[in-house]
């Protein structure tokens, strides 16, 4: 299996996120092992899969002819966080943290987002700050039991380490960025730093050259204004890489001897006395000759490589990928360090120095057959690239400490290792490991965070039992989430699907969930006439088999809903599918072709044909009218719409020109009109890379009558893919919008936006806007601090949901048909039914009887043959649906 460095020679540097690690909670063990048809929840999977389908859901989107454009998303992010500070105190309005604030239900301990950085205060150790992969900066002041955003205004929320003062309790700094090669990394926008213990925080100086994925900071306890930060990599300008450097306590920034495309420090690490001497570890560079142990003297200046491969005793440095490298207090002089694979992520090896890092030994590994439920998945599972550190115990030079799918403990420097977080079995912490921390004080005192958040062990993880670890995850809303649903009836019922960890569902006035479903999960729907009634999913790739989820009791058991869906559709990572809210027993779904089921996913069957170009494209939204349910519309990850407006019997490409051929994010069909649709855009348009010709088109689009024309209503709204849009059902003028940078809205029809984020989190990425009519609510999902509501329209009543009072009988597909073509029918009641084929002389062909006579709509399928098996010749043909009060005739055309 390659791990491919892929699409290097285009400067895209990201690379793709781990496969999921969540294991369900007993409860919903059970209720899972009665899906026979879905696939296991732990099976080997071949990670460059995965990774190129997280590409194609998160990064795709956010390129532009395969680049990130990471200035711009810096210099937006900036205007929108002053947009916020300055109209703070105008706007009237304002967001509410809604949950998930800890998961609960899990089966050990609460979970909680991706935390990757850890602090403790040498001053007070009561004080702990952490970072989170797209959740910001967190403090707590009572050891971790309660925690406080504290970097919401800043205009990004990837923070990934922190160095402080070493005599000023309140000075501290924070890399940003996420410094890992996972699709989802959010990039940074510099060094932060703080005044005031982490209460506030400002971005320390110019950040002009991008630092963008810091993976560590050191401040020289010699001289407090000399700063030394490591850049991981760099998305757009790979000069940008290397080592940095402040001599005026981060007012302004130079490069190091350790600069340009070749250099990708992954770790940062100081000595404990004399911060002059530091060391990094280069890996996965453009160079790989370049791979290996550097050291200053200097303080950071001036950088020259000590150990690069066997001659010191380490592996082929030349295939290292991304690396770990840790120093102990008490004994300088030795050093840990622990490589991947840059080729495919495994374990290349972990290492020891006892003389500074010239020479080292190899030591044993971790028992990597412990780290899964059944053997075999490995120390990292392929996931090199993004979970891995090492950590040297401050004052036992024989004590270490190594992550990767879980933690591992070594008393005797290496020779043998104890698992202490046991993420697949007794399943101390969640498994995935990102950051660890000592207490300054008592190093017996460690911190563990990950996936799942943080927790901590009082005595060096040394009790292996169950509950070993106490869990600090209580009011952390950090999940990343990408499907919410908001029960009609009650709205303190909430489902929402995250990534890593699962579908989670709220029912009380808590910002706790219950974790109902594992996996990824994606999108979530409550059946508006019963909310014991609710459909979930998790990623699925390609070939593999699909996993929509359904229950009837509110999750005490589940059923898999995927009877028809053909696995060898492309699909998106997150397949894209939705509930039909006027009649909640049809759904549709879909991958390069629709699929619609009419028994809430007992079965599937397709109802159009490919709707994308192929080249990988896939449909990439999917929206029914909520007032005229016969209305559908899909959006394509090439920029085509598509609309239906016979529940999907037939499509019509509604695109034009006009419109850019970007992925859609959302459609939205204005209530009681749906004639009237709004399309949002992701992508960027080519003005974003200056003096490039091509699509300047923007992000927000409107039509009055069903894509026939359209109007451009982007108005002054910052190039920025835009995920989701609402319109406000009692004013035609007021739109709202969900970005990669917070909520914007328009109260004159698109000529003017403005961010919308009072009491929201600056920098959040918005992925799904939910309005509840009811009661006047817009709820949103973020990618990184869970959900928010705000009461923003006047209540409105809609038509109920349920069965419409009519017979019908739909026009077969497909038509013309070779082979078999489906029937779909209505039927408002209970009764008996069967659907005859004739010729065009009248002579009776088949009858054909669905199973049931339920209410709702149901189907048949002909296969061109008649009562005795044989095929019936090519032309002109009529069914008929006859019923006790009802009768309609259609025609179709069989073509051999």
């Amino acid at each position: 299996m390659k791990f491919l460095f892929l699409l290097l020679l285009m400067g895209f540097n990201l690379l793709f996120a781990q496969f999921p690690s969540v294991k369900p909670s007993q409860k919903t063990d059970r209720a899972l092992d009665a899906m026979k048809n879905e696939p296991s929840r732990y099976p080997v999977y071949d990670n460059t899969v995965m990774i190129r389908l997280r590409q194609q859901w998160f990064l795709a989107p956010r390129s532009i002819h395969g680049f990130f454009p990471q200035m711009h998303y810096m210099k937006v992010n900036q205007f929108v966080a002053e947009k916020q500070r300055l109209n703070k105190s105008t706007q009237s309005q304002t967001w509410v943290p809604v949950g998930p604030a800890a998961i609960v239900n899990t089966g050990d301990h609460k979970y909680s987002g991706r935390v990757i950085a850890v602090n403790v205060s040498p001053f007070d150790t009561n004080i702990v700050i952490i970072g989170a992969a797209s959740g910001g900066i967190w403090k707590s002041t009572d050891g971790g039991h309660n925690w406080s955003p504290k970097s919401d205004e800043l205009g990004s929320l990837a923070v990934s380490c922190f160095a402080r003062h070493p005599s000023d309790p309140d000075i501290i700094y924070a890399g940003t960025g996420e410094p890992s090669f996972n699709a989802d990394a959010i990039s940074g926008i510099g060094i932060l730093k703080s005044t005031d213990g982490g209460d506030s925080w400002f971005i320390a100086g110019s950040f002009s050259f991008s630092l963008t994925h810091i993976a560590g900071i050191s401040v020289n306890k010699n001289n407090p204004n000399v700063i030394v930060a490591a850049n991981y990599y760099n998305d757009k300008d790979n000069e940008a890489n290397g080592i940095y450097r402040s001599t005026d306590g981060g007012l302004s920034w130079l490069p190091s001897s350790l600069l340009g495309t070749q250099f990708r420090p992954c770790s940062l690490a100081e000595h404990p006395v004399n911060n002059d001497t530091l060391w990094t570890v280069l890996g996965r560079t453009v160079a790989p000759n370049q791979n290996g142990i550097w050291k200053s003297t200097d303080a950071g200046a001036t950088w020259f490589m000590i150990a690069s491969g066997s001659a010191q005793g380490l592996p082929d440095m030349s295939l290292a990928g991304k690396s770990s490298l840790s120093v102990c207090q008490n004994y300088p002089g030795y050093l840990y360090a622990i490589f991947s694979k840059g080729d495919d992520s495994q374990l290349l090896g972990l290492y020891k120095s006892r003389d500074g890092g010239i020479s080292w030994s190899k030591t044993n590994l971790p028992d990597s057959s412990s780290a899964s439920v059944a053997g075999g998945t490995g120390f990292f599972n392929g996931q090199g690239f993004y979970d891995i550190y090492v950590a040297a115990h401050p004052g036992d030079s024989n004590i270490v400490y190594t992550g990767g799918i879980d933690v591992f403990r070594s008393l005797n420097g290496g020779n043998q290792w104890k698992n202490i977080s046991n993420g697949y079995t007794i399943r101390n912490f969640h498994p995935d490991q990102q950051a660890f921390a000592f207490n300054p004080l008592n190093p017996n005192t460690i911190y563990l965070a990950g996936d799942g958040g943080i927790k901590k062990s009082y005595n060096g993880g040394n009790d292996l039992s169950n509950h070993a670890l106490t869990d600090l995850n209580s009011n952390l809303q950090i999940t990343q989430l990408v499907g919410l649903a908001v029960a009609a009836d009650d709205t303190n019922m909430i489902l929402g699907g995250s990534q890593d960890n699962g579908t989670e569902l709220r029912t009380e006035n808590s910002n706790d969930w219950s974790y109902v479903v594992s996996g990824d999960g994606g999108f979530s729907f409550i059946d508006p006439t019963n909310n014991n009634t609710q459909y979930a999913q998790r990623n699925r790739t390609q070939g593999d088999a699909f996993t929509q989820i359904r229950t009837r009791n509110r999750w005490s058991s589940v059923m898999s809903i995927n009877s028809g869906l053909n696995t060898d559709d492309n699909s998106q990572f997150y397949v894209p599918y939705t509930l039909d809210e006027s009649l909640p027993a049809r759904l549709y779904l879909g991958t390069t072709r629709i699929y619609k089921t009419t028994n809430a996913g007992d079965n599937w069957f397709p109802v159009s044909t490919q709707l994308t170009s192929g080249e990988g494209h896939t449909i990439s939204i999917l929206k029914v009218s909520r007032t005229q349910p016969n209305s559908i519309a899909a959006g394509t990850t090439e920029g085509r719409i598509w609309l239906s407006v016979d529940a999907g019997t037939q499509w019509a490409m509604i695109s034009v020109s006009a419109l850019p051929q970007r992925p859609v994010g959302d459609i939205a069909f204005r209530l009681f009109n749906d004639e009237t649709m709004y399309i949002a855009f992701q992508g960027f348009s080519d003005e974003v890379l200056q003096g490039t010709p091509g699509d300047n088109k923007g992000h927000i689009w409107k039509t009055n009558n069903r894509g026939h024309t359209w109007a451009n209503i982007t108005g002054n709204l910052p190039d920025i893919p835009v995920n989701a849009i609402i319109a406000d059902p009692n004013d035609t003028l007021h739109l709202i919008i969900g970005t990669d940078v917070g909520v914007f809205r328009t109260t004159d029809g698109g000529t003017s936006w403005a961010p919308f984020n009072n009491g929201f989190p600056s920098g959040a990425f918005v992925l799904r806007l939910v309005p509840h009519y009811a009661s006047g609510n817009l709820y949103a999902a973020t990618y990184g601090r869970g959900a928010y509501k705000i009461s923003i329209f006047n209540a409105i009543e809609l038509p109920p949901p349920g069965i419409i009072p009519t017979f019908s009988l739909e026009q077969n597909f497909p038509n013309p048909f070779n082979g078999s073509t489906t029937i779909e029918f209505y039927l408002p009641e209970q009764e008996s039914v069967r659907i005859v084929i004739y010729n065009v002389l009248g002579q009776k062909i088949r009858t054909l009887k669905p199973a049931g006579s339920e209410t709702g709509y149901s189907f048949v399928t002909w296969d061109g043959k008649d009562e005795s098996g044989k095929e019936v010749a090519s032309g002109l043909y009529i069914y008929r649906m006859i019923t006790k009060n009802f009768t309609k005739t259609r025609k179709m055309l069989f073509i051999k």
